[in-house]
């Protein structure tokens, strides 16, 4: 009786003994797992800063597009502002050189006129 009661404390021994080695290995793999999930969080948080790095990037060179954008309309709006008022100054010297072209004509009309009539006076 003696020798059954030693016999099941040995077999209580070795499966104790048999379930703190899977409790070890079970957790010496949840420690690999986790040293695993920290280093993939790792690499992307890694990534995520690289991402956000670009955006921000991406983000300045549209803004700097925008602003240059915005200073070529404004160019162009004063270089039409400019041209419509060198359209309008064209046009004006243009209608005053027609009329010194008309008076210019009318005076040599009355020049030949004046100079007919002296011939036959």
């Amino acid at each position: 009786r003696a020798q059954q009661l030693a016999q099941a404390q040995e077999a209580q021994a070795r499966t104790e003994h048999a379930q703190a080695q899977a409790e070890a290995a079970r957790a010496r793999s949840v420690t690999a797992e986790l040293e695993r999930k920290t280093a993939e969080l790792a690499n992307l948080q890694a990534r995520l800063k690289q991402t956000e790095e670009v955006a921000e990037g991406a983000l300045a060179a549209q803004r700097t597009a925008e602003a240059r954008l915005r200073d070529s309309e404004q160019q162009g709006a004063q270089l039409s502002r400019s041209r419509s008022e060198l359209e309008k100054k064209a046009v004006q010297e243009l209608y005053r050189a027609r009329t010194e072209v008309q008076q210019a004509q009318r005076q040599m009309q009355q020049a030949q006129v004046d100079a007919i009539q002296a011939r036959t006076a």
